[in-house]
Protein backbone atom coordinates (compact mmCIF):
# COMPACT_ATOMS: atom_id res chain seq x y z
CA UNK A 1 0.00 0.00 0.00
CA UNK A 2 2.79 2.63 0.72
CA UNK A 3 4.41 1.70 -2.81
CA UNK A 4 1.35 2.44 -4.52
CA UNK A 5 0.63 5.65 -1.66
CA UNK A 6 3.87 7.15 -2.79
CA UNK A 7 3.58 6.52 -6.31
CA UNK A 8 0.43 8.23 -6.63
CA UNK A 9 1.56 11.39 -4.49
CA UNK A 10 4.86 11.44 -7.35
CA UNK A 11 2.45 11.45 -9.85
CA UNK A 12 0.37 14.08 -8.46
CA UNK A 13 4.03 16.29 -7.54
CA UNK A 14 4.98 15.77 -10.67
CA UNK A 15 1.96 16.85 -12.31
CA UNK A 16 1.58 19.73 -10.26
CA UNK A 17 -1.65 18.32 -9.26
CA UNK A 18 -1.72 20.12 -5.63
CA UNK A 19 -3.45 22.14 -3.29
CA UNK A 20 -1.73 24.78 -0.63
CA UNK A 21 -3.13 24.84 2.55
CA UNK A 22 -2.30 27.76 3.96
CA UNK A 23 -1.66 29.53 7.25
CA UNK A 24 -4.72 31.41 9.06
CA UNK A 25 -4.88 35.20 8.91
CA UNK A 26 -4.22 36.66 11.42
CA UNK A 27 -1.93 33.84 12.49
CA UNK A 28 -2.91 31.05 15.05
CA UNK A 29 -0.40 30.57 17.75
CA UNK A 30 1.43 26.97 16.82
CA UNK A 31 -0.27 24.09 19.13
CA UNK A 32 -3.50 25.28 18.39
CA UNK A 33 -5.97 22.91 19.28
CA UNK A 34 -9.74 23.22 17.99
CA UNK A 35 -12.79 22.74 20.63
CA UNK A 36 -14.89 21.42 18.77
CA UNK A 37 -14.13 17.67 18.11
CA UNK A 38 -14.72 15.67 15.09
CA UNK A 39 -16.83 12.38 14.59
CA UNK A 40 -13.69 10.76 13.93
CA UNK A 41 -10.44 11.09 12.57
CA UNK A 42 -7.94 14.23 13.34
CA UNK A 43 -9.19 16.83 15.51
CA UNK A 44 -8.17 20.50 14.05
CA UNK A 45 -4.96 21.50 15.21
CA UNK A 46 -1.81 23.12 13.75
CA UNK A 47 2.02 22.73 13.98
CA UNK A 48 5.54 24.66 12.72
CA UNK A 49 6.43 21.87 10.47
CA UNK A 50 5.25 20.77 6.55
CA UNK A 51 2.74 18.06 6.00
CA UNK A 52 1.52 16.80 2.75
CA UNK A 53 -1.66 14.14 2.51
CA UNK A 54 -2.66 12.63 -0.57
CA UNK A 55 -6.07 10.48 -0.92
CA UNK A 56 -5.42 6.59 -1.59
CA UNK A 57 -8.85 5.31 -1.49
CA UNK A 58 -12.21 7.00 -0.89
CA UNK A 59 -13.46 10.19 -0.03
CA UNK A 60 -12.87 12.11 3.40
CA UNK A 61 -13.41 15.49 4.78
CA UNK A 62 -10.70 18.21 5.08
CA UNK A 63 -11.22 20.36 7.65
CA UNK A 64 -9.59 24.11 8.01
CA UNK A 65 -10.28 26.81 10.26
CA UNK A 66 -13.36 28.38 8.43
CA UNK A 67 -14.07 25.51 6.02
CA UNK A 68 -14.03 21.78 5.32
CA UNK A 69 -13.12 20.58 1.65
CA UNK A 70 -14.09 17.18 0.54
CA UNK A 71 -11.62 15.52 -1.00
CA UNK A 72 -11.79 12.83 -3.91
CA UNK A 73 -9.90 11.62 -6.69
CA UNK A 74 -7.08 11.10 -5.30
CA UNK A 75 -6.46 14.61 -4.42
CA UNK A 76 -3.52 16.42 -2.78
CA UNK A 77 -2.84 18.90 -0.96
CA UNK A 78 0.60 20.29 0.78
CA UNK A 79 -0.31 21.79 4.70
CA UNK A 80 2.17 24.89 4.96
CA UNK A 81 3.81 25.81 8.71
CA UNK A 82 1.12 26.57 11.21
CA UNK A 83 -2.23 26.17 8.82
CA UNK A 84 -5.47 24.83 11.09
CA UNK A 85 -6.08 21.21 9.81
CA UNK A 86 -8.27 17.99 10.92
CA UNK A 87 -9.56 15.00 9.35
CA UNK A 88 -13.00 12.90 8.97
CA UNK A 89 -14.77 10.92 6.86
CA UNK A 90 -16.94 12.40 3.67
CA UNK A 91 -19.71 9.64 5.37
CA UNK A 92 -19.51 7.48 8.01
CA UNK A 93 -20.25 4.84 5.55
CA UNK A 94 -17.61 6.10 3.29
CA UNK A 95 -13.90 4.13 3.80
CA UNK A 96 -11.25 6.10 2.50
CA UNK A 97 -6.99 6.06 2.91
CA UNK A 98 -4.65 9.02 3.17
CA UNK A 99 -0.92 8.84 2.66
CA UNK A 100 0.51 11.90 4.99
CA UNK A 101 3.97 13.04 4.69
CA UNK A 102 5.67 14.88 7.92
CA UNK A 103 8.49 16.62 7.04
CA UNK A 104 11.00 16.62 9.48
CA UNK A 105 14.61 18.84 9.56
CA UNK A 106 16.26 15.52 9.25
CA UNK A 107 13.85 13.49 7.21
CA UNK A 108 10.66 12.59 5.75
CA UNK A 109 8.03 10.30 7.45
CA UNK A 110 5.11 8.49 5.31
CA UNK A 111 2.34 7.18 7.54
CA UNK A 112 -1.20 5.71 5.99
CA UNK A 113 -3.73 6.28 8.04
CA UNK A 114 -7.33 4.85 7.34
CA UNK A 115 -11.35 4.42 8.09
CA UNK A 116 -13.91 1.94 7.41
CA UNK A 117 -17.17 1.50 8.88
CA UNK A 118 -16.14 -1.66 10.63
CA UNK A 119 -13.42 -0.50 12.78
CA UNK A 120 -13.83 2.92 12.75
CA UNK A 121 -10.38 5.72 12.61
CA UNK A 122 -6.90 3.93 12.42
CA UNK A 123 -3.74 5.21 12.42
CA UNK A 124 -1.03 4.25 10.97
CA UNK A 125 -1.93 1.39 8.84
CA UNK A 126 1.83 1.50 7.79
CA UNK A 127 4.49 3.23 8.24
CA UNK A 128 8.05 4.30 6.69
CA UNK A 129 10.71 7.12 8.38
CA UNK A 130 13.38 7.53 6.50
CA UNK A 131 16.51 10.01 6.74
CA UNK A 132 17.46 12.43 4.35
CA UNK A 133 19.89 14.99 4.18
CA UNK A 134 19.60 18.81 3.38
CA UNK A 135 15.33 19.11 3.78
CA UNK A 136 16.26 22.72 5.46
CA UNK A 137 15.81 24.19 1.78
CA UNK A 138 12.32 21.91 1.06
CA UNK A 139 11.01 23.69 4.27
CA UNK A 140 11.87 26.66 3.25
CA UNK A 141 9.97 26.77 0.04
CA UNK A 142 7.22 25.03 1.21
CA UNK A 143 6.37 27.99 3.99
CA UNK A 144 7.26 30.54 1.97
CA UNK A 145 4.25 33.16 1.65
CA UNK A 146 4.53 33.60 -2.01
CA UNK A 147 4.81 29.80 -2.97
CA UNK A 148 1.20 29.50 -4.31
CA UNK A 149 1.99 32.36 -7.29
CA UNK A 150 5.66 32.41 -7.35
CA UNK A 151 6.68 29.39 -10.28
CA UNK A 152 10.51 29.43 -9.72
CA UNK A 153 9.94 28.57 -5.82
CA UNK A 154 7.41 26.01 -6.70
CA UNK A 155 9.26 23.99 -9.04
CA UNK A 156 11.85 24.01 -6.62
CA UNK A 157 9.60 22.54 -4.02
CA UNK A 158 8.81 20.02 -6.84
CA UNK A 159 12.30 18.65 -7.47
CA UNK A 160 13.11 18.40 -3.68
CA UNK A 161 9.81 16.37 -3.46
CA UNK A 162 10.54 14.38 -5.85
CA UNK A 163 13.74 13.40 -4.41
CA UNK A 164 12.09 12.62 -1.55
CA UNK A 165 9.14 10.38 -2.37
CA UNK A 166 11.45 8.24 -4.82
CA UNK A 167 13.96 8.06 -1.39
CA UNK A 168 10.85 6.68 0.01
CA UNK A 169 9.87 4.52 -2.45
CA UNK A 170 14.04 2.94 -2.26
CA UNK A 171 13.89 2.65 1.09
CA UNK A 172 10.63 0.50 1.29
CA UNK A 173 12.88 -1.81 -1.08
CA UNK A 174 15.40 -2.11 1.17
CA UNK A 175 13.17 -2.75 3.88
CA UNK A 176 12.04 -5.91 2.45
CA UNK A 177 15.83 -7.08 2.30
CA UNK A 178 17.23 -5.41 5.44
CA UNK A 179 16.45 -5.20 9.03
CA UNK A 180 16.52 -0.99 9.85
CA UNK A 181 15.63 0.18 13.17
CA UNK A 182 12.81 2.01 12.94
CA UNK A 183 12.76 3.13 16.52
CA UNK A 184 16.34 4.54 16.14
CA UNK A 185 15.48 6.34 12.90
CA UNK A 186 12.31 7.82 14.41
CA UNK A 187 13.82 8.94 17.96
CA UNK A 188 17.04 10.10 15.62
CA UNK A 189 14.30 12.46 14.03
CA UNK A 190 12.61 13.84 17.39
CA UNK A 191 16.04 14.51 18.70
CA UNK A 192 16.88 16.77 16.03
CA UNK A 193 13.59 18.44 15.65
CA UNK A 194 14.34 19.67 19.46
CA UNK A 195 17.68 20.89 18.51
CA UNK A 196 16.12 23.03 15.97
CA UNK A 197 12.92 23.92 18.16
CA UNK A 198 14.05 23.20 21.82
CA UNK A 199 13.12 27.56 22.54
CA UNK A 200 9.78 26.88 21.63
CA UNK A 201 6.85 25.36 23.58
CA UNK A 202 7.32 22.14 22.52
CA UNK A 203 4.58 19.29 23.44
CA UNK A 204 5.29 15.43 24.03
CA UNK A 205 1.40 15.05 22.69
CA UNK A 206 3.04 17.48 19.39
CA UNK A 207 5.75 15.66 18.76
CA UNK A 208 3.45 12.41 18.87
CA UNK A 209 1.13 13.68 16.80
CA UNK A 210 4.63 14.25 14.47
CA UNK A 211 5.55 10.77 14.77
CA UNK A 212 2.00 9.63 14.42
CA UNK A 213 1.91 7.75 17.74
CA UNK A 214 1.26 7.84 21.42
CA UNK A 215 2.92 10.10 23.84
CA UNK A 216 3.92 7.30 26.58
CA UNK A 217 5.32 5.07 23.92
CA UNK A 218 7.41 7.93 22.25
CA UNK A 219 8.49 9.45 25.76
CA UNK A 220 9.31 5.62 27.02
CA UNK A 221 11.40 5.20 23.06
CA UNK A 222 13.21 8.83 23.47
CA UNK A 223 14.33 7.29 27.26
CA UNK A 224 15.24 4.07 26.42
CA UNK A 225 17.44 5.79 24.03
CA UNK A 226 18.90 8.79 25.20
CA UNK A 227 18.24 8.42 29.40
CA UNK A 228 15.99 10.89 29.74
CA UNK A 229 12.16 12.01 29.20
CA UNK A 230 11.81 14.15 26.64
CA UNK A 231 10.72 17.13 28.92
CA UNK A 232 14.19 16.60 30.62
CA UNK A 233 15.92 16.60 27.47
CA UNK A 234 14.46 20.26 26.46
CA UNK A 235 14.75 21.38 29.53
CA UNK A 236 18.79 20.04 29.90
CA UNK A 237 19.28 21.23 26.27
CA UNK A 238 18.06 24.84 27.50
CA UNK A 239 19.73 25.06 30.68
CA UNK A 240 23.10 24.57 29.31
CA UNK A 241 22.93 26.85 26.31
CA UNK A 242 22.43 29.56 29.06
CA UNK A 243 25.17 28.70 30.59
CA UNK A 244 27.06 29.23 27.23
CA UNK A 245 25.08 32.65 26.40
CA UNK A 246 25.91 33.83 30.14
CA UNK A 247 29.42 32.86 29.65
CA UNK A 248 29.77 34.27 25.57
CA UNK A 249 27.72 37.24 25.94
CA UNK A 250 26.60 40.04 28.56
CA UNK A 251 22.78 39.42 28.53
CA UNK A 252 20.50 40.46 31.22
CA UNK A 253 19.14 36.96 32.96
CA UNK A 254 15.30 38.22 32.11
CA UNK A 255 15.93 38.51 28.41
CA UNK A 256 17.87 35.11 28.54
CA UNK A 257 14.97 33.26 29.97
CA UNK A 258 12.12 34.80 27.38
CA UNK A 259 14.82 33.93 24.64
CA UNK A 260 15.09 29.99 25.91
CA UNK A 261 11.19 29.73 26.64
CA UNK A 262 10.93 30.00 30.28
CA UNK A 263 7.84 32.29 30.62
CA UNK A 264 8.72 33.02 34.62
CA UNK A 265 12.26 34.63 34.85
CA UNK A 266 12.38 33.18 38.75
CA UNK A 267 11.36 29.51 37.72
CA UNK A 268 14.39 30.01 35.09
CA UNK A 269 16.98 30.83 38.07
CA UNK A 270 15.90 28.48 40.33
CA UNK A 271 16.34 25.61 37.59
CA UNK A 272 19.71 26.84 36.53
CA UNK A 273 20.81 27.22 40.17
CA UNK A 274 19.44 23.95 41.26
CA UNK A 275 21.56 22.31 38.05
CA UNK A 276 24.56 24.55 38.03
CA UNK A 277 24.68 25.46 42.14
CA UNK A 278 24.91 29.37 41.46
CA UNK A 279 22.17 31.41 40.35
CA UNK A 280 22.55 32.79 36.72
CA UNK A 281 23.02 36.38 38.08
CA UNK A 282 26.30 34.95 39.61
CA UNK A 283 27.03 33.15 36.82
CA UNK A 284 28.51 35.39 34.38
CA UNK A 285 30.73 37.00 36.73
CA UNK A 286 32.09 33.85 37.73
CA UNK A 287 32.65 32.42 34.16
CA UNK A 288 34.06 35.75 33.24
CA UNK A 289 36.84 35.53 36.81
CA UNK A 290 37.63 32.02 35.50
CA UNK A 291 38.86 33.45 32.41
CA UNK A 292 41.20 35.84 33.60
CA UNK A 293 42.73 33.57 35.91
Amino acid sequence: MLTQAITQTLDSICRDKFNVLLPNDPPVPVGYMDPKPLPTGYQSHNHNYIELVQLVEGKFRLHTSHETIRMNDHDCWLIQPLAVHGETYASPRQAYKLLWIVFTHMGVNFFISAYTPQTGFVVPVERLYCLIDQLESLWELAARKDFTHNRLIRAEFQALMIRSLLTGLSQIEIQRSEQIDHQKVLIGQIRQYIEHHFCEDISINGLAQMARCTPNYLNGLFRKFLGLPIHQYVLQKRLETAKRLLTEQQIPVKEIAYKLGFNDPLYFSRLFKKRFGVPPSNFGHIAVYSNLK
